[in-house]
């Protein structure tokens, strides 16, 4: 009876056996019914699969015919599979296949034979995978500081007595070429070796540098240019005719040149070396369109759909100075662009900037009309230093602002609606980047100041400070730390009463001063019709720690604090608000995705325990 029943229900037969790849009839014909990887964790086998060639039909196509099922190359995705595993430090890992046979083929003479149906399984046993027992690095008579190669061999990905991969291995050899073209030898080399010792799960690495000799940068030869004036490239080169070897500036001075939007590709090829020690180098260039036409939308819960269209000429006027229009809806802001930049002003490798804007903000508090103009100057100083001066035209009208929130804010009589806000304003900034190993830590500080004034025509004269910083930095594997901090503080002066609406600071949701955990602008004091004041004291602060899970997928938890006071330099340690929470971050081709599920530890009443906040696009 139940080979009888074996036989009606499809995909059984009475006849189902299984057998091994080097078993099966390679004649078939055969189609594949089933494909499963075993011995694997999920992530691993999700990420897997797409590169193999045997697959099976996809469960939510039932239409389709099912794949033929070809032996050579499930032998070949083996050795793939067995390859990716020791790529990760699993030798002697073991990988065969289980074919079951469920139905035989059917031939008949002069008839094309009726494939049979196998289901294949993958079977892993990938053990405990090796580790770096032993770590030698020749840097072949090159003398370094002793402080210089002590961070250099920290730096390096493969250590010792932690696990070998193959990523790490090729990573470490790449790191001291680096370092080394970045130190005046453009030819330095290094040669790998690695012993595997399978029954002591060890690795014995070695890495012999080469460094080659010493050289200077020496003459410079630009291809390709048709109507782009030579000296318009010179401006953007970083290195000079007789300046040391430094790899960093060719890099530098490509992202610069691309930085132009005027060349549809840049290339810079360091040639052979001379008899007098030096590099000459080509920088090989073709030009591109010099206009631009963008669309971008995006979406997050603070703002709603969003949409950029932009207008662009990366060489106006000549002198590849660059004209941009840009129009921006969400449900927050509306406004119209007109930015000018004039590089090299007032001279390389700074830059001068003009910016009008006109639109609308529509915030809970208020509705702000708003007109300004913003000419400003970026100077790109030295080791990482940026700078700029500029001066800012304002002028803003609020509508929709409850009476209550009038009267928290002081006597009747000193609130104004409407006014300029001219202001000078100046700001710098220093950032490193770990270059050396895996450009896995970094550190970012800046502080800026803005003056409004009776001299600049202004209608409230302020000053404000703020200073702000960034770093980041792996605990443990690919788990990173990441930490920030930002405070500022705004006093009026010369009889100005109170600070405007819009000129005021705000926390909560992702704004420029970020507390996740709680709605936008919803940390800090509220009126009593619930519409957040804003205040002239603000500090911020969060911690973050951050692991990849899947491909461009990390996951991310973090602890966010904020403190916003009515008074100017003042930090109310009682009245800090607390958020925490679990996110989800992604690069993706249509921008950065981020998604957070936060808690406000010290929320104001009616305010949601939990906020759900999604973006996708990048952001404004």
């Amino acid at each position: 009876m139940l080979l009888a029943l074996a036989g009606l229900l499809p995909g059984l037969s009475a006849a189902q056996q299984t057998v091994s790849l080097a078993a099966l009839d390679p004649r078939g014909p055969w189609q594949l019914d089933g494909f499963s990887i075993e011995g694997l964790g999920v992530v691993d086998t999700f990420l897997l699969e797409p590169e193999l060639k045997t697959r099976a039909r996809p469960f939510w196509a039932p239409w389709r015919d099912r794949p033929v099922f070809l032996p050579n190359q499930l032998e070949g995705d083996l050795a793939l599979v067995r390859r990716e595993l020791e790529e990760d430090g699993h030798y002697g890992v073991t990988v065969r296949a289980e074919i079951d046979i469920l139905t035989q083929p059917r031939r008949k003479k002069g008839i094309t034979p009726e494939p049979g149906l196998v289901g294949v399984r993958i079977l892993v046993e990938a053990g405990e995978a090796v580790r770096v027992c032993s770590l030698w690095i020749d840097f072949s008579g090159a003398v370094l500081p002793e402080d210089e190669e002590e961070k250099l061999l920290q730096g390096l990905p493969l250590k010792l007595g932690e696990p070998f991969t193959e990523a790490a291995y090729r990573a470490s050899a790449e790191a001291l070429v680096k370092h080394f073209h970045d130190a005046g030898h453009p030819r330095a080399k290094v040669e790998r070796r690695a012993r595997v010792l399978v029954p002591t799960r060890c690795v014995e690495v070695a890495l012999v540098l080469s460094p080659g000799p010493s050289a200077v940068f020496g003459r410079i030869e630009i291809v390709g240019l048709d109507t782009v004036d030579p000296s318009l490239v010179h401006n953007e080169i970083f290195f000079r005719v007789g300046q040391r070897w430094d790899e960093a500036l060719l890099d530098q001075t490509a992202d610069r040149l691309r930085g132009l939007g005027i060349f549809g590709r840049v290339r810079l090829v360091p040639l052979d070396i001379l008899s007098d020690g030096s590099v000459p180098v080509r920088v090989e260039l073709a030009e591109g369109p010099t206009r631009e036409v963008r669309v971008g939308l995006g979406y997050g819960t603070n703002e709603g759909a969003r949409g950029t269209l932009s207008w662009s000429s990366y060489n106006f006027l000549g002198g590849a100075r660059k004209l941009t229009l840009i129009g921006r809806v969400s449900q927050i802001t509306r406004s119209i662009d007109a930015g000018l930049i004039q590089p090299h002003f007032p001279g390389p490798p700074d830059s001068a900037n003009l910016r009008l804007q006109v639109g609308r903000q529509d915030e809970s508090t208020y509705i702000d009309d708003f007109a300004q103009v913003v000419p400003r100057i970026d100077f790109d100083l030295d080791d990482g230093w940026a700078g700029n001066v500029y001066l800012g035209f304002a002028y803003d009208s609020l509508s929709g602002v409850s009476l209550s929130t009038k009267e928290a804010l002081g006597p009747l009589a000193q609130y104004q609606d409407a006014g300029f806000t001219n202001r000078i304003g100046a700001g710098f900034g220093w950032t490193w980047q770990d270059s050396g190993g895996d450009n896995s830590r970094g550190l970012t500080i800046g502080a800026s100041s803005e003056v409004a004034a009776p001299w600049l025509a202004s209608e409230f004269n302020w000053m404000s400070f703020i200073v702000q910083a960034a770093a980041y930095h792996p605990v443990w594997e690919r788990l990173t730390a990441a930490a920030r901090v930002r405070a500022g503080s705004i006093m009026p002066f010369d009889g100005t009463p109170q600070i405007p609406l819009w000129s005021r600071f705000y926390a909560g949701g992702l704004t420029t001063f970020p507390v996740r955990g709680y709605a936008r602008r919803r940390v800090g004091p509220m009126s009593p019709s619930n519409d957040p004041l804003g205040g002239r004291s603000i500090a911020v602060g969060s911690f973050e720690l951050s692991y990849p899970i899947l491909g461009p997928l990390r996951l991310v938890g973090f602890l966010d604090v904020g403190d916003v006071e009515l008074p100017a330099w003042t930090l109310g340690f009682d009245d800090v608000q607390k958020g925490t929470g679990l996110g989800l971050r992604a690069d993706t081709p249509f921008g950065p995705v981020e998604f957070d599920l936060g808690f406000g530890l010290d929320r104001v009443p009616g305010d949601s325990l939990v906020q759900v906040t999604f973006s996708i696009g990048d952001p404004w």
